[in-house]
């Protein structure tokens, strides 16, 4: 079950990230907050480290 719950976090994490991409100012705490447990959780789950900056 927790598996599962990391994975629905990881795909509402990375649809917040997407939304940074837009036209409107980004908040740079938040989106650093987002990028960081994104990398949580990819460790946790065992995938491979990216470069999301």
């Amino acid at each position: 079950m927790e598996k599962e719950k990391l994975v629905v976090e990881y795909y509402n994490l990375c649809l917040r990230f997407i939304d940074f991409s837009g036209p409107d100012p980004v908040d740079e705490n938040e989106r650093d907050r987002v990028v960081i447990r994104i990398k949580e959780i990819r460790e946790l789950l065992g995938m491979k480290l990216i470069n999301l900056k």
